[in-house]
């Protein structure tokens, strides 16, 4: 086996989540899973966890695309930190 640094394995700049602090919904907003900590599982996202925000306060930057890695880097307890998961084809 061929190991190498995780930092030559990645191909785009690491980038951290946000929590929008606009977060109420108007009239005619489509809403969108809001992926957090506690809804992201060793291997999965618990979507029927998650909360739902309006799209209309995300950036294209927020969104996840297929197949991207996501790892909890804080968390309430230490069972937390280190979660990963890959955003699945076909996801919400």
């Amino acid at each position: 086996m061929d190991i190498q640094p995780l930092g030559k394995l990645i191909r785009e700049p690491i980038r951290t989540g946000r929590t929008p602090s606009d977060r109420e919904f108007q009239a005619r907003d489509q809403s969108v899973h809001f992926i957090k900590t506690g809804t992201l599982r060793i291997g999965q996202v618990v979507f029927e966890q998650c909360d739902k925000i309006p799209a209309r306060v995300l950036s294209s930057r927020d969104y996840l695309q297929e197949s991207e890695v996501l790892v909890t880097i804080i968390g309430a307890t230490h069972d937390i930190v280190g979660r990963a998961a890959i955003y699945p084809p076909g996801a919400p």
